[in-house]
């Protein structure tokens, strides 16, 4: 497992590790430490289903949403500014 700085301030890269990994008790727990300690893990190249993010992640606690999504960018008008009802819509979704 490869770990690298992000920015100084916030966030971590992890390479080189898998599903099988990070189902590790020690290699969950380095995962962990780094969350707390920079606030946001970045784990490239992980090939994982639904079902195996929601194991992993229910470790970390319960989940407020019972299934893995992906926010996207307010849609946009014409204009391509946003409404502010897109972005209300998008709050509610993250």
């Amino acid at each position: 497992m490869q770990i690298e700085n992000i920015t100084p301030f916030i966030g971590a890269e992890i390479t080189g590790v898998d599903y099988e990994d990070l189902r590790r008790p020690e290699v969950f727990q380095q995962l962990v430490e780094l969350v707390h300690r920079d606030e946001l893990a970045v784990i490239r190249g992980l090939d994982i289903t639904p079902k195996q993010q929601i194991e992993l992640a229910s470790r970390l606690g319960r989940a407020r949403h019972p299934f893995p999504f992906r926010c996207s960018p307010p849609p946009t008008h014409r204009t391509g500014i946003p409404s502010e009802s897109s972005h209300a819509q998008a709050a509610r979704l993250c």
